[in-house]
C-alpha cells in the first residue's frame, strides 16, 4: 500500500479536487477527492463507461462528478452513476483520511 498526500483538508461540501499521481499508468493516473457532508471521498478519475478520465485530462471538474466526454453523472457520496451510458455502475473508490490538516489516500499495489 502507498499513502499519497492529495492536499489540504479544506474542501468545502461538494467541492472537488483532481490530483494527478506521478508514475501511474493509464487509466488510473489521477484521483478525484471530494467532500460530501462531513466526510471525504476519493475515487479513481476513470469513467465507468469507457476507461478515460472524467475530467478529460483538464485537472478539474467544474460541473460535479460528470464525465466531460459523454455526460455520465456520478453521486459524490458513493460514486454511483445516476445518469448516462453507465447508469448503475460505481466509480472505483479509494480509502481517504484526514491527518494533521491534510488529506491522504491509500493506494493498493498494482
Amino acid at each position: 500500500m502507498t499513502v499519497i498526500d492529495v492536499g489540504p483538508a479544506d474542501l468545502a461540501d461538494g467541492q472537488i479536487r483532481v490530483v494527478r499521481i506521478a508514475g501511474r499508468p493509464p487509466p488510473r493516473m489521477s484521483v478525484i477527492v471530494t467532500r460530501s457532508g462531513n466526510e471525504w471521498r476519493a475515487y479513481w478519475n476513470v469513467c465507468q463507461h469507457l476507461p478515460i478520465p472524467l475530467d478529460g485530462g483538464l485537472g478539474r471538474l467544474d460541473d460535479g462528478l460528470v464525465c466531460v466526454s459523454h455526460g455520465a453523472r456520478y453521486r459524490p457520496e458513493d460514486g454511483l452513476c445516476v445518469e448516462g451510458p453507465c447508469r448503475g455502475a460505481f466509480l472505483e473508490s479509494i480509502d481517504v483520511r484526514a491527518r494533521e490538516g491534510r488529506l491522504l489516500v491509500e493506494l493498493q499495489s498494482g
